[in-house]
């Protein structure tokens, strides 16, 4: 005996109707990555302000370093070919002889230019420069040591009176220039002291001594 469905046309394993699901609550948690937020435009404002602060910085330096370069340019030492009239001597004994002077003087590791100066091979005065700046307290000890070199190169016997020392200052260097005698001849040995060099001259001959050292100098400086 059959009975009537209580669904119309429903089969043996028919179920009734689902209502529809209820939605779930609004999640609580961020977005998925690439989901527009609200936050973007705070993005994109913080990331103009440190492309600011870079390019700002960038500009400061460049303006120092233009600053630093033409106030206080690089020392980059010269030597001459002529100094005061005087001629480079050059040549394997004269290369060599500038080469030791920088040698003996223990400046190796800085920037040094060294020369030898004279007319028809015969020695007029010889520099050393270099762009370590020492305390001219350490000028008399360096031309004791340029002095012994020269002595033993040159073959005569030198003698420098460090206890007759005189120093000047000059437009902002220091000068410090003491009496030599070499064999029959009379000479000095200075040296400068300014914010960039440092400079030693041993001349064979009388005259100025600061006047000729102040003129080696400007022409190493350039």
């Amino acid at each position: 005996m059959s009975q009537g469905s209580a669904w119309p046309g429903a089969g043996p394993w028919a179920q009734p109707p689902q209502p529809p699901p209820v939605p779930p609550p609004p999640s609580q948690f961020p977005p998925a990555s690439g989901a527009p937020t609200g936050a973007a435009p705070a993005t994109r404002k913080r990331a103009g302000v440190v492309w600011g602060v870079v390019i700002g910085a960038v500009a400061v330096l460049l303006v120092g370093v233009l600053i630093g370069y033409f106030v206080f340019p690089p020392s980059g030492l010269r030597l001459p070919g002529t100094i005061s009239g005087v001629p480079r001597l050059s040549g394997g004994r004269w290369d060599g002889m500038a080469g030791g002077m920088i040698g003996a003087a223990g400046l190796s590791g800085h920037e040094n230019v060294a020369g030898v100066y004279g007319t028809h091979g015969r020695v007029r005065f010889a520099f050393l420069a270099s762009n370590s700046s020492s305390p001219p307290t350490q000028d008399p000890p360096t031309i004791a040591l340029l002095a012994d070199y020269l002595e033993g190169v040159l073959g005569s016997t030198f003698n420098v009176d460090l206890t007759q020392t005189k120093t000047v200052r000059r437009g902002g260097v220091t000068y410090q220039c003491s009496p030599m005698e070499l064999s029959s001849v009379s000479g000095f040995a200075c040296g400068w002291n300014d914010a960039r060099t440092t400079g030693f001259v041993m001349s064979f001959a009388p005259g100025d001594a600061v006047g000729l050292t102040a003129a080696v100098r400007s022409a190493a400086e350039g």
